[in-house]
């Protein structure tokens, strides 16, 4: 009789979706090391909103501290993953109480002490599991009128 172990894992090989659940789970674990381990620093790629074009590590770093400091409590909700074996498409809800500075490319907003719940689509391409290329894209006038900020202010 032959003996097995049974090992289980959210995270299939290769599965991109599941790829995607977990960089959502540990973003909300707020486990910061776990989530750059999703990344293949050398090689990712960042764009998001207001003409942001990042690489490398510079790029992983800021999409964290940009919302991690100013929305502290914030939460990412998955509305829906739609993925192949390149990447996929995470349509998501960003939830969270703007008590930090907020920074981007035209400049920074100060706490507000609002709460914002902003729709959101995130783009990832994967290679050898890792994630190579992010592309954020979300409506930032939304957003704005969320913080009480005007349009045009920033």
């Amino acid at each position: 009789m032959e003996e097995y172990q049974l090992v289980f894992s959210s995270v299939r090989d290769g599965d991109t979706r599941s790829l995607i659940e977990r960089n959502i789970e540990l973003w909300n674990a707020r486990d910061r090391d776990g989530w750059l381990a999703g990344m293949d620093l050398p090689r990712l790629e960042l764009q998001a909103p207001g003409g942001l074009r990042l690489a490398g590590r510079e790029a992983a770093d800021a999409i964290w501290s940009t919302w991690n400091e100013a929305f502290p409590d914030n939460r990412l909700e998955i509305i829906a993953i739609h993925a192949d074996d390149r990447g996929g498409v995470h349509e998501g809800r960003f939830a969270g109480t703007h008590t930090g500075p907020l920074r981007g490319p035209a400049g920074e907003v100060a706490a507000t002490g609002r709460t914002a719940d902003a729709l959101f689509s995130g783009i990832y391409e994967f290679e050898e599991g890792k994630i190579t290329s992010f592309h954020l894209y979300f409506d930032q006038a939304e957003l704005f009128t969320q913080l009480g900020i005007a349009a045009g202010s920033m």
